[in-house]
């Protein structure tokens, strides 16, 4: 495809998307839940569960972070967390965008993440967490996506 006709067809696709009721993207594109309702939704899961802390006994530590992972394979996940425990972390943050937006794929994650005495781990939700009505799923198993 020339990028003449590959501009065309970008510019068909986005026209399609804006035309389209947003209320019809919901659950697909959108999630249900405005921004506002997960994090209110996300405190009230807070209020109700203990506080989690990660607990250092040095002021030098090391806390490794992820972002976009896209978690459909395990790879790059297991890769990840094998290295964050090798450096004897004392969390692993993973920020956004953890999967591609799949049910399978939150669970996936899920059953891949070391015990939270091994390694504490804290998800965060990107946009393609909430595809397919994730946030729902997302919360069911992580709970609050608001530390």
């Amino acid at each position: 495809m020339d990028s003449k006709s590959g501009k065309i067809t970008a510019l068909l696709l986005l026209l399609l998307l804006a035309s389209c009721d947003k209320f019809e993207m919901r659950g697909f594109i959108l999630s249900y839940e405005s921004a506002n309702e997960r994090f209110e939704q996300s405190k009230e899961w807070n209020k109700t569960h203990d506080f989690r802390n990660i607990d250092v006994v040095t002021d030098d530590y090391t806390l490794f972070v992820m972002a976009d992972s896209h978690v459909g394979g395990t790879k790059n996940l297991d890769l990840f967390l094998s290295k964050a425990m090798e450096a004897n972390a004392a969390a692993a943050v993973m920020v956004g965008d953890l999967t591609t937006g799949h049910a399978a794929d939150l669970i996936t994650l899920k059953n891949h993440l070391p015990h939270q005495d091994t390694l504490p781990t804290f998800q965060i939700t990107g946009n393609l967490d909430l595809y397919f009505d994730g946030w729902k799923q997302f919360y069911t198993l992580f709970g609050s996506s608001s530390y």
